[in-house]
């Protein structure tokens, strides 16, 4: 009878555990979005520029982007953020394991503080595509997709990425 007291036991603890690693995996991202959402990814946009110069089918499109900042310029009617584009993960924070999709440029209404929105910061953003912004990168022409923010989410430098807090195993941990 204790035998069978301590394995209902076991497979209660067992549940919970699962339960909870269940509903760490189910975690959102920084933006709540809709079925207005477009699928595409900054690589997508890129090549259909290439192949037409234009975004004309793409503009107004809303999108959730993400990647590394590698410049930040205030204007006179806001913030400009050059980012070098990731894919993101179902948290919605850039994967900066995998290979980069191409440069975007974001602009905001707002002020944005570029001690904040520094160079190698992650950010996410929701945003409508605008059009195509000429620049250059070193001395080459660059054309940059653009896009309107209406949302940004700057991700802290010191936090992991994320994954399940819960583990398995036998062993000691002493939590460093």
């Amino acid at each position: 009878m204790a035998v069978l007291k301590k394995m209902g036991r076991l497979i209660r603890a067992i549940a919970v555990a699962i339960a909870a690693w269940q509903l760490s995996a189910c975690a959102s991202g920084p933006f709540e979005t809709d079925d207005g959402l477009s699928s595409l990814s900054v690589q997508e946009v890129r090549e259909q520029m290439s192949a037409s110069d234009s975004l004309d089918d793409q503009i107004a499109e809303s999108v959730l982007w993400g990647g590394v900042i590698l410049n930040t310029q205030n204007l006179v009617d806001g913030t400009q953020i050059e980012v070098m584009g990731y894919p993101l993960d179902r948290r919605q924070r850039p994967m900066l394991g995998r290979d980069p999709e191409g440069r975007f440029l974001v602009k905001s209404t707002d002020f944005l503080e570029p001690v904040d929105y520094a160079q190698g910061r992650s950010i996410s953003l929701l945003g409508q595509i605008s059009g195509v912004s000429q620049g250059t990168v070193g001395e080459a022409q660059y054309p940059y997709p653009t896009i309107e923010a209406t949302e940004v989410h700057l991700w802290k430098e010191n936090e992991l990425p994320s994954k399940p807090r819960v583990t398995f195993g036998i062993g000691v941990n002493i939590g460093l």
